[in-house]
């Protein structure tokens, strides 16, 4: 499992876009650093916002940090530009009563639970979209696995090149 510590907010929300593209097979925007409105990725179709994802990334911190930031500036933002989707990820382990929580915060603009990504359905995409994490050498270079993987995929392309010469 991949804690995400390593991973800078920008590559947060960078890994967080390419997994829900493949998750969804669309395209998201995302955006330069800065006021982000709470949309850290977006797919819109004819300039109406279809669904907004939102990524906190929290290193070392704990759910009632993560859930006064959301009570306190994100549902504000969220209201105003009343997506048809809102999809919150987060890098904490949150539990079902975290979620919970959140959904009753976000009163019908978050859908579902399954609309509230933490660190166990980030890791249950990456499972599922094993290719994704190559963009990211600060998350897989602790992954023992995912480098031999690499290092023998290499090593038995140099052998089948040195077969061929017979």
């Amino acid at each position: 499992m991949y804690d995400f510590k390593e991973l800078d907010n920008k590559e947060f929300e960078l890994i967080t876009r390419d997994l829900l593209q493949e998750e969804f097979g669309i395209n998201f925007q995302t955006f330069a650093a800065g006021k982000d409105q709470g949309i850290d990725c977006l797919f819109s179709v004819d300039n109406n916002y279809e669904i907004v994802v939102q990524c906190k990334h929290y290193r070392n911190s704990n759910f009632s940090v993560l859930f006064n930031k959301l009570k306190k500036e994100e549902l504000k933002k969220i209201k105003r530009i009343k997506p048809k989707r809102y999809i919150l990820v987060t890098s904490l382990d949150l539990t079902l009563n975290n979620k919970q929580k959140i959904l009753e915060l976000f009163e019908g603009l978050i859908k579902d639970l399954s609309d509230i990504i933490d660190f166990n359905s980030l890791n249950n995409l990456l499972n599922n979209f094993p290719q994704v994490k190559k963009n990211y050498l600060k998350l897989w270079i602790k992954d023992s696995d995912y480098l031999e993987h690499l290092l023998g995929r290499q090593t038995h392309n140099k052998s089948k090149i040195k077969l061929s010469y017979f």
